[in-house]
């Protein structure tokens, strides 16, 4: 199952983000200048393997705003 980043309140704040699987491992640390552009684009279609293979096992995204 695909998780649904629509649920969720995404802010455009810079900050890092923390994805984590169904058992609550962190699978990926990014950072971004706007955190609600940046998660986004990786569930826009036609994304690497890679990408693609990152996102199935998303269950959960945190975030961490900085300045």
């Amino acid at each position: 199952m695909t998780f649904d980043i629509s649920k969720i309140n995404i802010p455009s704040n810079p900050g890092i983000y923390l994805m984590k699987d169904s058992h609550e491992k962190i699978i990926y640390i990014g950072k971004a200048k706007n955190l609600k552009n940046r998660i986004r684009s990786y569930f826009l279609k036609n994304q690497n393997h890679k990408t693609q293979k990152l996102v199935e096992n998303i269950s959960d995204i945190e975030f961490v705003l900085t300045d």
